[in-house]
């Protein structure tokens, strides 16, 4: 599971909780940096910044997370 999201207090939040649920959690700060873990680590879900674009990764399925 791929979190991406520029306020790093949330990405760590989002991850943390995800981790405690039993989920393999990698973050990214901003999209060069989550294109790359894609490459990377190839994720099965990702969970974007409500500004991200799911068009940027359309194979990938996300869940929008807004708070």
């Amino acid at each position: 599971m791929l979190v991406v999201d520029d306020e790093a207090t949330i990405c760590d939040a989002v991850a943390a909780r995800l981790r405690a649920e039993g989920f393999d959690v990698v973050t990214a700060p901003d999209g060069p940096s989550a294109v790359a873990e894609c490459e990377a680590s190839s994720p099965d879900v990702l969970v974007p910044d409500v500004i991200a674009r799911r068009s940027c990764w359309p194979r990938i399925p996300s869940a929008r997370v807004s708070g």
